[in-house]
């Protein structure tokens, strides 16, 4: 979706926040497809909440408290 309404302020912050957001998704991609889980760690928030639709094997909810899991 293009903004194509508002002033040029406005449609410059939008491509900006998109490019970010691009940033931060081949982020993501690159660290995975290398391997590079700290890299990846460092993606994150130091006090971010990562919750998965699944359990681990001991019954818990998979997820990560935090950079260091």
């Amino acid at each position: 979706m293009a903004v194509t309404d508002g002033d040029l302020a406005t449609q410059v912050r939008y491509l900006v926040d998109r490019a970010a957001v691009s940033d931060a998704l081949i982020a993501f991609a690159h660290a995975i497809d290398t391997r590079d889980w700290e890299a990846y760690a460092a993606l994150y928030e130091a006090d971010g909440l990562l919750r998965l639709p699944f359990h681990d094997p001991d019954g818990t909810q998979a997820g990560y408290d935090g950079r260091e899991g």
